[in-house]
């Protein structure tokens, strides 16, 4: 079973059964390639469910939360997990619904910014932001247009010929 949040397509989070491997890596259960699908639903089916000793809070996007060790009786059944924790089941939505909040918020700041440079850039004001070394050349020129004054425009010293 998943959770989902009517204005966020694309958003749907869900507790996902994680295995480890005798190589030490870990895989989620029911993922991989078909022949690790169908051996997955064939155990799950088979057994009644099966055990679990890690877990993780999942999101279509491809966000996955940190591993978590699972409760004593948490098992997964073809296309569900059951943590059998009520408590623990939802802080799992709580932090899906976190990622989901700091997802909107990240892409929201992102079409801000996006949004400002193409005013920018329409009127003009797209620069790219000046080194130190280049802002005192910027105070230059800024004193320049508003005095007037040039300090490379005066007349050098000639030199005396002797």
């Amino acid at each position: 079973m998943g959770w989902f949040l009517e204005d966020h397509h694309g958003h749907e989070g869900y507790v996902v059964a994680v295995e480890k491997l005798s190589s030490g890596l870990f895989r989620e259960l029911g993922a991989g390639c078909d022949g690790e699908r169908v051996h997955d639903r064939e155990r799950g089916h088979a057994s009644g469910g099966i055990s679990i000793r890690f877990f993780q809070v999942a999101c279509d996007c491809g966000w996955r939360s940190t591993r978590y060790f699972a409760p004593t009786g948490a098992r997964w059944f073809p296309f569900t997990c059951e943590l059998d924790d009520e408590q623990l089941e939802d802080a799992a939505r709580r932090e899906w619904r976190a990622h989901v909040h700091a997802e909107v918020k990240r892409l929201a700041d992102h079409r801000e910014q996006a949004s400002y440079a193409a005013v920018a850039d329409r009127r003009g004001w797209a620069r790219p932001v000046p080194s130190e070394d280049d802002r005192a050349s910027l105070r230059l020129v800024e004193r320049i247009e508003t005095t007037g004054a040039n300090p490379y425009d005066r007349e050098r010293p000639r030199e005396v010929s002797r």
